[in-house]
């Protein structure tokens, strides 16, 4: 009815091919046009601010990465997976004699960034420092032109499988381009958060020489981790965990029955690289660690 009464007030006369409004319509008219134009403005300023928000971070902004070590020379790399994501690295070259090269794949969440950084700060020293953003990380860029978010890979079990494809991408770059960016040994320790302590385990990746998990978990997506594990039978493993963990993680990484597996259980310590904050000497253990690998 308000409709109808709307229409009879404006006293609308259409005639083809000319559309011709009486002047009683015309303050409807300005109101719908100034209703339709803020409407607009609003939702091209909300798609602006979003795709501010999804550029990726550029080398220095909020983390400062670059600032690692004034010493370390450093290289943003970029590179697409096989199935067509395009992510990227940041590859800082050891300050001294390398013994090693650490790949660090942060959690899922932002949180743990100041923990990388400062992870990274001390390992470069000794090691070359990769932090690899894997896809749906803001550093990443599209696929297919599409935004994909982290969370939004990692619905199903299938999807969450498809992030090995990103560790490969990066062990093949460090092979292909190990003159250009200085690599000098063939030692590359992979640095994992929840999540993909988890799923790294599923497969055995050529090229990798020892994997520290922190805080892994006794099954993935219900699978449980004794059923992956048996072929990392013989790669150095470095496992440090909330003590809380402690009888799970030891029935779950018994099938592999070797003297390479070391195990740190600490009070209250928290999950992923946030470990690295509360207990700072977990560093040390993961220097000693890489060092001991041959």
């Amino acid at each position: 009815m308000f409709i109808l009464k709307c229409l009879k007030t404006c006293r609308i006369r259409i005639f083809f091919p000319f559309l011709r409004l009486h002047y009683n319509t015309l303050p409807w008219v300005g109101a719908i046009c100034t209703i339709f134009f803020s409407v607009s403005i609003f939702f091209f300023s909300l798609q602006t601010y979003a795709n501010q928000k999804l550029k990726p971070l550029k080398i220095g902004d909020d983390l400062n990465f670059e600032g690692i070590s004034p010493k370390a020379k450093h290289q943003f790399l970029k590179f697409i997976t096989l199935d067509g994501f395009r992510l990227s690295a940041d590859f800082y070259k050891s300050v001294s004699k390398e013994r090693g090269t650490f790949v660090i794949v942060p959690d899922l969440h932002d949180g743990t960034y100041q923990s990388v950084k400062i992870f990274a700060e001390k390992m470069v020293e000794h090691f070359n420092v990769i932090i690899l953003y894997p896809r749906g990380h803001v550093n990443s860029e599209e696929f297919l032109g599409t935004r994909k978010f982290s969370l939004d890979l990692v619905k199903t079990k299938k999807d969450s499988f498809q992030f090995i494809k990103d560790y490969k991408a990066i062990l093949e770059i460090i092979q292909d381009r190990k003159g250009e960016l200085g690599v000098e040994t063939n030692k590359c320790i992979f640095v994992t958060g929840r999540f993909h302590s988890n799923l790294i385990v599923t497969e055995i990746l050529e090229g990798v020489s020892g994997l520290v998990l922190l805080s892994a978990r006794k099954e993935f997506y219900k699978t449980p981790t004794s059923e992956h594990i048996s072929k990392l039978n013989q790669l150095p493993i470095l496992i440090l965990a909330d003590k809380y963990r402690e009888s799970e993680l030891k029935e779950a990484f018994q099938p592999i029955q070797n003297s390479k597996i070391q195990m740190e259980f600490f009070e209250k310590i928290g999950n992923g690289f946030s470990i690295l904050l509360k207990r700072p000497d977990t560093m040390t253990t993961i220097q000693n660690f890489a060092e001991s690998i041959q």
